[in-house]
């Protein structure tokens, strides 16, 4: 995603909503804090977001979704 600074994790060649929602989330999340927010401009990505049947009622959600990501299933990032 355009501005996230986090390296990215290896998806699988097919990926179930769930998993795009979750690295999606993550990306965009940090792009907020890292440029928006920061910044004090205006946020892109708005709580109570709704990608597909996943709802973002939070921030501290990215941190969740690279712990559930990473630990529970077993992703590697693509960069080191």
């Amino acid at each position: 995603m355009y501005g996230c600074e986090l390296s990215p994790f290896k998806l699988p060649k097919y990926v179930p909503m769930r998993l795009f929602a979750l690295e999606y989330y993550r990306q965009m999340i940090n792009s907020d804090l890292v440029h928006f927010i920061k910044a004090r401009k205006k946020a892109q990505l708005r709580i109570k977001h709704q990608l597909g049947p996943f709802i973002c009622n939070t921030r501290e959600l990215g941190k969740e979704a690279e712990t559930i990501l990473e630990d529970y299933l077993k992703l590697h990032k693509t960069f080191g």
